[in-house]
C-alpha cells in the first residue's frame, strides 16, 4: 500500500468520530459575541456561525460529555461532541493560566470528543492545552493559528486538509498523541520554534506520495525548529 493510500486511511480513521453517529446530538449556537470567563461543560455540538466571535479567557476549563445513546441497537455510534467554528474562535491563555479543552472521563482510555473543528471559519489559540480529542484541531476549510499551546493525549494532534485552508504552529508542542500533524496537499502549514515529537505512530504525515512535502504544502522551519522534528517519514524540499 503506497504512502497516499495510508494518508487518507489515517484521515478517515480520525475523522469519521466528527461526522458519524445515528443518534443525533443536541446543537448550541452561540448567536451574539460572547466571551467565557467561567468553567464551561459542553455535551453535544457547540456551533460558532459567521460572523460572531467566542472568546475563551485565561485559566478557564472547557469540558466534553457524551450524550447518552440507545445502546439497544448495536449500529448506534456513540455521538462526539465538538466546537464547530463557522466564525471565529479566539482563546486567550498564558503559559502560567492556560485554557484547558479535555473530555470528563475516557471509557477504557478511549477518547471522549471530537476535538476542534475549523470549517470556513478561523481560529485563533493561544496559551492552550488541549487533550482527550479524537482530533484536537481540524481545519477542513479556513485558518488557525496555534501559539504556546500544547496538544497532548489525543490520537491525533493536528490535521489540515483541503484547498483553502492553513495553520501556523507556534511556539507549541505536539507530543504524547497517536499522530501528530497530518497535512493534505494543499495546506499551507508553518511551525516556528515548535516541537513535534514523541507521537506514538507518526509525528508528521503529508498527503503526497512518497511522504515529501509538495510545494503546495510550505512548511517553514524556524530558528532551529527542525532539529525539534525527529523520528518521521517527512523529507523537507527547498
Amino acid at each position: 500500500m503506497n504512502s497516499r493510500n495510508i494518508f487518507y486511511i489515517v484521515v478517515a480513521i480520525i475523522f469519521i468520530p466528527l461526522v458519524s453517529g445515528k443518534a443525533a446530538l443536541s446543537a448550541e449556537t452561540i448567536t451574539t459575541d460572547t466571551t467565557w470567563q467561567e468553567d464551561r461543560i459542553i455535551t453535544g455540538d457547540l456551533i460558532i456561525p459567521d460572523g460572531i466571535t467566542l472568546t475563551i479567557s485565561s485559566g478557564v476549563r472547557v469540558k466534553f460529555k457524551n450524550e447518552p445513546v440507545d445502546r439497544t441497537s448495536p449500529e448506534n455510534r456513540k455521538p462526539h461532541s465538538r466546537i464547530l467554528v463557522q466564525g471565529h474562535l479566539e482563546v486567550e491563555g498564558d503559559e502560567g493560566n492556560p485554557v484547558v479543552f479535555s473530555a470528563i472521563g475516557k471509557e477504557g482510555g478511549n477518547t471522549c470528543w471530537a476535538g476542534i473543528v475549523v470549517d470556513d471559519g478561523n481560529a485563533w489559540i493561544h496559551g492552550a492545552r488541549i487533550k482527550d480529542a479524537h482530533t484536537a484541531v481540524y481545519v477542513k476549510q479556513g485558518w488557525a493559528k496555534l501559539k504556546k499551546s500544547v496538544i497532548i493525549d489525543n490520537k491525533c494532534g493536528i490535521i489540515v486538509q483541503g484547498k483553502s485552508c492553513g495553520v501556523k504552529i507556534e511556539m507549541s508542542t505536539i507530543t504524547g498523541n497517536d499522530f501528530g500533524l497530518i497535512t493534505g496537499n494543499d495546506a499551507v502549514v508553518t511551525f516556528p520554534e515548535s516541537k513535534i515529537r514523541g507521537n506514538s505512530r507518526k509525528d508528521i504525515i503529508s498527503g503526497s506520495e512518497g511522504m515529501t512535502l509538495p510545494r503546495s504544502c510550505r512548511v517553514s522551519f524556524d530558528n532551529g525548529s527542525a532539529s525539534n522534528v525527529k523520528n518521521n517519514p517527512v523529507q523537507g524540499i527547498e
